[in-house]
């Protein structure tokens, strides 16, 4: 058995095809080895020396990055582009169309990328649009106030114009544009309207009184009644009047608890959450 193993072997080490089977088994060795080098060098670059944010259609922080984009130019070299909103009294939001696009902003070498996938089954929507913007040598706070850029231009692209959103498998869709309304077109046999809306402002306006007290920052108001005899249209005149939008949590079989409601809802003073046909465990 030794014999015939020994000469097996023989001929092997005498055969050309051997050697380069052993010599293709090598480098397929060390360019593996030299894969997987590359990839960790990667890794390690983008985790130290750049920042980067990614975001999807579903969150608030998308629209802000399209309009950034839009206001700063930092993509006007870009010859194909793709309607990422609805049009919005008028105006048109676009955003580069799926793929990777560089561009330098302010001496910064940043890397823009964007790509569909599938939503969420539960979701309005089919297919979710993914964003993310990569800076080298940036930090997380540069990426913060380009968000917060386009936050503010949305506030003036927004300003007396209400949005409605609803809850739809953990995440806010925004549904419609509500039409702005004056708090003087909602008739009332009294002051209680006035009264609610002073009383809000001063709500939205006393973050830090709250904050220094350590009292969680939230308010209820119950508007009851038959329908048709203005609830909604009081919240939407009050919505308009403070320039905030409106949440319904309302839509759909959702039921929860009080606690959980407060969970659910958006950042507080953002919105204001409207609570319809909605069976409450206090």
């Amino acid at each position: 058995m030794f014999t015939m193993i020994d000469q097996l072997f023989g001929r092997a080490v005498g055969s050309d095809v051997f050697f380069a089977g052993i010599a293709l088994a090598l480098m397929g060795a060390v360019f593996a080895y030299l894969r997987m080098a590359i990839a960790g060098l990667r890794y390690l670059f983008e985790r130290r020396l750049v920042a980067s944010v990614t975001v999807d259609s579903r969150s608030e922080a998308y629209r802000y990055l399209c309009l950034w984009m839009e206001q700063s130019g930092a993509l006007s070299h870009v010859r194909h582009l793709k309607l990422a909103q609805p049009a919005r009294g008028g105006e048109e939001l676009y955003a580069p169309a799926p793929g990777r696009y560089f561009f330098v902003y302010r001496g910064r070498l940043c890397r823009f990328s964007r790509e569909m996938r599938k939503a969420p089954s539960g979701g309005r929507q089919p297919t979710l649009e993914e964003m993310a913007i990569s800076v080298l040598f940036g930090r997380p706070a540069l990426l913060r106030d380009w968000i917060r850029e386009g936050a503010g231009i949305a506030a003036d692209h927004d300003r007396g114009q209400p949005r409605l959103h609803a809850l739809s498998d953990g995440w806010w869709e925004h549904i419609c544009d509500l039409t702005p309304r004056g708090l003087d077109t909602v008739l009332s046999d009294d002051d209680r309207i006035d009264r609610l809306a002073e009383d809000m402002r001063w709500f939205f306006a006393s973050a830090d009184w709250y904050r220094a007290r350590g009292v969680p920052l939230r308010r209820g108001y119950l508007l009851y009644g038959p329908p048709g005899t203005g609830k909604s249209s009081v919240i939407r005149a009050l919505a308009s009047d403070l320039g905030r939008d409106v949440d319904d949590i309302g839509r759909g079989p959702l039921r929860t608890t009080a606690a959980n409601l407060m969970q659910k809802a958006r950042i507080y003073c953002h919105a204001l959450a409207r609570m319809r046909d909605l069976g409450v465990k206090l």
